[in-house]
């Protein structure tokens, strides 16, 4: 949600070993419905809005093709009116599961506040997968086991 997605380093990928996958979705799901979206003026805003309406129309037609390739989305997904947010581009914060690293959500740069949650079993898995794509511009990894990440 960095910057609102709207950066090439924005996580759009997140690899979830399989044994802690479903725990990880539903954390996840909880801290998106948490951010509270708004005018950057106002008090304890997290996210703002999307640079434009076109850019708005892009990503939930990315959404909408994550759903149709067999994402299941888990959140957000949708514009944000109320509270005056109908004057801008604000868009919920969105979280697809059930995720493939061949959709074009985990494939293409979306620029919005969109993550796509792809399990993975084995090490070697998930770096072949997080190596498995066009743009390599950044990446993080988080382990209970400093000598493995």
């Amino acid at each position: 949600l960095f910057n609102q997605g709207q950066v090439c380093c924005a996580g759009s990928r997140v690899f979830v070993q399989s044994g802690i996958y479903d725990q990880f979705v539903e954390a996840l799901k909880e801290k998106f419905e948490q951010v509270n979206v708004g005018f950057p003026w106002e008090k304890d805003v997290e996210m703002g809005a999307q640079i434009n309406e076109h850019q708005l129309e892009e990503i939930l037609k990315y959404v909408e093709i994550g759903v149709k390739e067999g994402a299941t989305l888990i959140t957000g997904g949708q514009r944000l009116t109320e509270n005056g947010l109908d004057k801008g581009a604000f868009l919920a914060p969105t979280l697809l599961a059930n995720g493939t690293n061949t959709m074009c959500v985990a494939q293409e740069e979306i620029f919005g506040p969109v993550a796509t949650v792809i399990k993975f079993e084995t090490e070697e898995e998930v770096i072949r997968l997080a190596n498995d794509s066009e743009y390599g511009l950044g990446g993080a990894v988080f382990s209970q086991d400093i000598n493995v990440a």
